[in-house]
């Protein structure tokens, strides 16, 4: 649905290539991210002259902070997050979908991907306060990370005004996405040092298995402001 004139922002932008995709469709967008790197190699890497900044532009924000005073979409059509909620801890999932909500013109929509797990197989879906760096992912890669429970989560949309309009599962189709960041991993490996390249060789491996046992899952949801 994303074309000429909508008006999108990214929360948990990294380095903007989803925001750049929406550009290349005709939108506007904003790209959010609490990383200073990140928002500076994303604005070099796609803002390069007064055009690209008329549609695009790349802001260092909190997601607790939105909308900001200064910006150039102060609502917006669609609000897109892509694996950016697991950086958010459970208790704090009503705090970003009120965000979201006030973001969003009426009937607006936020467009989510994001990996969970569930508590009838993943011990770490019953816990809504995790054992912060207590698993070798939350420890050497996403420290402090959170994998969500959907139910918790819906449960913050809800109360929040949201209603949810759309969800479908794409785990396995993950393990497979796993498998070719783990070829690419190997084929750059000059460019790292032992220990980097073994620690994510582990950690690829560890998240397809997870993934193909589905102990792992991927979700891409559809919430409207109602």
């Amino acid at each position: 649905e994303v074309g000429p004139g909508t008006r999108v922002l990214d929360i948990g932008c990294g380095w903007g290539f989803l925001c750049k995709k929406a550009v290349e469709r005709g939108a506007r967008v904003m790209g959010v991210c609490n990383c200073k790197d990140m928002i500076r190699r994303a604005t070099e890497a796609h803002v390069s002259n007064e055009n690209e900044a008329k549609m695009l532009s790349f802001r260092v924000s909190d997601f607790r902070d939105l909308p900001l005073l200064d910006s150039p979409l102060p609502e917006v059509d669609v609000v897109t997050t892509v694996e950016m909620i697991e950086a958010v801890k459970a208790r704090q999932y009503e705090d970003f979908a009120r965000a979201c909500w006030r973001c969003l013109k009426p009937g607006g929509k936020v467009v989510m991907q994001a990996i969970h797990a569930r508590p009838f197989n993943n011990v770490t879906a019953e816990k809504i306060d995790p054992d912060l760096m207590g698993t070798f992912v939350t420890t050497h890669i996403f420290p402090g990370q959170q994998i969500p429970n959907l139910d918790w989560l819906f449960a913050a949309f809800s109360r929040a005004g949201f209603r949810r309009a759309y969800m479908e599962s794409n785990g396995h189709n993950y393990a497979r996405t796993l498998a070719e960041w783990a070829r690419r991993l190997e084929t750059g490996k000059e460019k790292f040092s032992e220990a980097t390249i073994r620690k994510y060789r582990y950690y690829l491996a560890f998240c397809r298995a997870g993934f193909d046992a589905e102990l792992l899952d991927l979700a891409d949801i559809v919430w409207v402001k109602a």
